[in-house]
């Protein structure tokens, strides 16, 4: 079952509905089949202005948001998938100008996805050349039950520390109710 690609309007109609992306002033667009990302230049988003360049926080953002509406428009998605891991490389700093990010899904399955996603700058002599690169790992594509599946494993809503005293059960969590919280004394 695979479903329709959407467009690059469809992607920022989905996406405009997130606060966040309003005010980096996110646009989609499509060129030559690939889904880009472009951050618009603005006096906001600058981290060091010695430097000059852009806040790493509004790379991170961009690469983040990328990667959401690359599975979006793959997917065919109605709600905004939740990342669950991401890695970032900065490359060099990026200069005050327009940064387009584009994403490329690495595996996908019904509920995971790992993706690939790159910086580059908009002028000419800077696009030949990522200056970020991330890899992210995105869980629960399809909300709390994808299509045709029953429920996730009732421990992922643990902590970390409660996850890490029920290591075991992870592998065997199909079915199983979640132990009740223990407080420490």
């Amino acid at each position: 079952m695979t479903a329709a690609k959407l467009t690059a309007a469809d992607v920022q109609r989905l996406l405009d509905r997130v606060p966040f992306v309003r005010t980096l002033g996110l646009v989609f667009e499509e060129a030559d089949g690939t889904l880009r990302s472009r951050m618009p230049y603005r006096p906001e988003v600058v981290g060091n202005p010695r430097v000059p360049a852009l806040h790493g926080g509004a790379l991170a953002a961009l690469m983040e948001i990328a990667a959401q509406a690359e599975l979006i428009r793959t997917t065919g998605a109605t709600r905004v998938p939740r990342i669950f891991s991401i890695t970032a490389e900065y490359l060099r700093s990026a200069a005050l100008e327009d940064t387009i990010g584009s994403a490329t899904v690495i595996t996908r399955s019904r509920r995971f996805a790992n993706l690939r996603v790159e910086l580059r700058q908009a002028s000419s002599e800077r696009h030949s050349h990522p200056m970020a690169k991330v890899r992210n790992e995105v869980r629960r594509l399809f909300g709390r039950n994808p299509p045709g599946r029953g429920r996730f494993c009732p421990l992922l809503p643990l902590s970390s520390r409660q996850w890490f005293d029920h290591w075991p059960l992870r592998s065997s969590c199909a079915g199983q109710k979640r132990p009740p919280p223990q407080r420490a004394k």
